[in-house]
């Protein structure tokens, strides 16, 4: 796994085609395509909230459901489907599990435009994941998380083509901040941006903010 991750980190081509990746992924969120969308426990006015809250014992109305769907073509494969649940325990408080599946293939060109080089990986995991509400709209996330991650090198020459394989676990911790903005009576949009603080060389977040958006759909 050394040999791919190398390529991953230092190898100028693949710099670029994260940026293009980068940037492909946030034009699809601000053209609302299917980047990220949550159906999730809706904060209705704050008095209206507070016969749900003060529910004792379980109340299915403080359950959340949602995830994310992603995905480019070309140069650059990427298909993500991470669903979520979760439980809002209090006006403070809400708590989940996230399962991780991403697939991800990289084609590198020489400057005859052969293909020299694929990388293809996929990662399937999860993690649990703690939200903090010091005020209904902002929200302090914390999410470890373990992901397996398996894949393969293709090496393209004239003697043929030759194959590395690699598997690991790998750590993360995603932290960051949220905002969720009420856009109807039974919705809200709601932006995050997270950092991998344990920033482990194998994971698949890389040295660099992860943006999410969504819609939150109240169940």
């Amino acid at each position: 796994m050394s040999a791919f991750l190398t390529i991953k980190t230092q190898n100028p081509y693949l710099m670029n085609c994260r940026l293009q990746k980068i940037l492909m992924g946030c034009m699809l969120m601000a053209g609302c395509y299917a980047g990220n969308v949550h159906a999730q426990y809706y904060h209705p006015p704050y008095e209206k909230a507070q016969d749900t809250l003060a529910h004792k014992g379980f109340d299915p109305q403080k359950l959340f459901a949602g995830g994310s769907l992603g995905f480019t073509f070309g140069n650059i494969t990427y298909l993500n489907v991470s669903p979520s649940i979760g439980y809002r325990f209090s006006q403070l408080l809400a708590a989940g599990f996230q399962i991780n599946t991403q697939y991800e293939s990289v084609k590198y060109y020489d400057q005859t435009n052969a293909l020299y080089q694929k990388d293809r990986y996929s990662v399937l995991g999860g993690g649990i994941f703690g939200r903090i509400y010091p005020i209904p709209q902002l929200f302090v996330h914390i999410q470890p998380e373990m992901n397996f991650i398996f894949g393969k090198t293709f090496f393209y020459n004239g003697n043929g083509v030759t194959t590395q394989k690699y598997r690991e676990h790998v750590p993360s911790l995603l932290t960051g901040i949220g905002y969720s903005q009420n856009t109807g009576r039974n919705s809200a949009f709601t932006l995050m941006i997270l950092y991998d603080v344990l920033q482990n060389p194998h994971a698949p977040y890389g040295n660099k903010p992860i943006f999410r958006a969504g819609v939150d759909i109240g169940l």
